[in-house]
């Protein structure tokens, strides 16, 4: 018992010494029930969101319990009777887009709560509401932080809390995890011709141009719901040569969005003289291709709208996720002459393509 108590005093400790978003970050409240119960405050603390959310009814709205992103539970009133969960995608920066409340009829009790996400999720629970007045939310960000209100075995009234809207959303200062600039990289043949000396002096040229798919996309891995549509300022790896050998090089910092897909038109073209039998060459083009999974950390930040679109607060929080590449270099064109067992194999057999002058 002893324990326990320390153990609770000291979790009390550690909720005082949290700190919680600041006051100009959070969107105005809207009240919607009565004055009876007491006093609730279930807000989360700088840099969390809410998770989950559980709200119980009886006809009107008598308990509710939410989770945090940082794994804390607050519950109150009564939770022992039916009840509905929405549980929020992290990883999609779920946030809401729409929410209404609605009294009991009589101005004692908040009745019904229904708001939608961005995902397409809808959660609606609570009494018949029909000829009630309804009561739309102004969500600002969407970013739902917390429920307050006054309760006590019925949810008396409530308001939900939200993050203003945002100017701005990016992630900065990213650092790769540590890996090798050859990992992941694969050369892949394109096309060969031979080029065949046919009793007259030529030059040939081996040419052609291909088109390849690039696509680059970033995800986070942090447990919070900040994030929607944020940029990445960042350099990013892609295939390049560098001096002698293909690698993966890191690019200047620039702007990117979440998914990336772009498209690189990639040519070749080598000459080489045929003057004898003895020029006949083998000519052939390939070119590195790469796929990277890394681990990234960063700093995720959030300007918020002060109004009319001027830029108010910049909150700074630490982010983390993966980053996918897929990319290719430029090509590697060579021609090189035939042995007289090879040029059999390749002229006699038709192994290759053949150009003959």
């Amino acid at each position: 018992m002893k324990s326990s108590f320390i153990l609770a005093l000291a979790g009390l400790a550690s909720r005082a010494l949290a700190e919680v978003w600041p006051e100009d970050m959070v969107q105005p409240l809207h009240f919607v029930g009565g004055d009876g119960g007491d006093p609730f405050s279930f807000v989360a603390d700088d840099g969390v969101t809410v998770d989950k959310i559980r709200v119980f009814r009886k006809n009107s709205l008598v308990g509710l319990r939410v989770e945090f992103s940082d794994g804390r539970i607050e519950t109150i009133g009564n939770n022992d009777r039916e009840s509905k969960e929405y549980k929020f995608d992290a990883a999609l920066s779920e946030h809401i887009t729409a929410m209404s409340l609605w009294g009991n009829g009589v101005g004692t009790r908040t009745g019904r709560i229904r708001f939608e996400t961005n995902t397409g999720g809808v959660f609606d629970f609570g009494q018949n509401t029909d000829g009630q007045s309804e009561f739309p939310i102004e969500v600002g960000s969407g970013i739902l932080i917390g429920l307050e209100g006054r309760a006590a075995k019925e949810i008396d009234n409530m308001a939900a809390v939200f993050l203003r809207p945002m100017v701005k959303v990016f992630y900065d200062d990213v650092v790769y995890k540590d890996f090798d600039a050859r990992a992941g990289l694969e050369v892949k043949s394109l096309d060969e011709q031979v080029a065949k000396f046919d009793g007259v002096n030529v030059t040939h040229t081996f040419k052609s141009e291909r088109v390849f798919d690039s696509t680059r996309s970033f995800s986070k891995t942090f447990s919070s719901t900040l994030g929607f549509g944020a940029k990445y300022v960042t350099g990013v790896p892609e295939v390049a040569q560098v001096e002698l050998s293909t690698q993966w090089s890191m690019t200047a910092a620039s702007e990117h969005t979440e998914t990336e897909r772009f498209q690189r038109n990639i040519g070749w073209s080598v000459t080489v003289p045929l003057d004898s039998p003895e020029d006949s060459s083998l000519c052939t083009a390939k070119i590195s291709e790469g796929k990277l999974d890394l681990e990234w950390t960063g700093t995720l930040n959030l300007i918020v709208d002060a109004g009319d679109g001027v830029e108010g607060r910049h909150w700074r929080g630490p982010a983390r996720g993966r980053m996918t590449n897929i990319d290719s270099s430029r090509t590697e064109a060579v021609c090189k002459k035939l042995s007289e067992t090879t040029k059999r194999a390749y002229i006699g057999g038709g192994s290759a393509r053949a150009a003959a002058y």
